[in-house]
């Protein structure tokens, strides 16, 4: 095909790795515990056990994420709290 690049439009071709590597990662959907909105997060399944805080998307408020992970990586139990818990 004459003009063309050689390059390929359509699959993982032409996505950064990053946002390959999001687009494999699992979600969870959670509850804000200040303005009880639902969020979807990414569970990065590479530590058993995490705790870290994440800035709610509505309210902007800190929610505090505790995440324990089966053995096969998917999540067993995600918990919500606020910082003040």
């Amino acid at each position: 095909m004459r003009g063309s690049t050689g390059t390929r439009e359509s699959g993982f071709a032409q996505r950064p790795a990053a946002e390959i590597h999001l687009a494999l990662m699992p979600t969870a959907t959670i509850h804000c515990p200040s303005c009880g909105e639902s969020l979807e997060i990414f569970i990065d399944h590479s530590l058993a056990r995490q705790e870290y805080v994440e800035d709610c998307q509505i309210c902007c408020r800190p929610i505090v994420l505790t995440i324990n992970l089966n053995v096969d990586g998917t999540a067993a139990a995600v918990e919500t709290r606020t910082e003040d818990d």
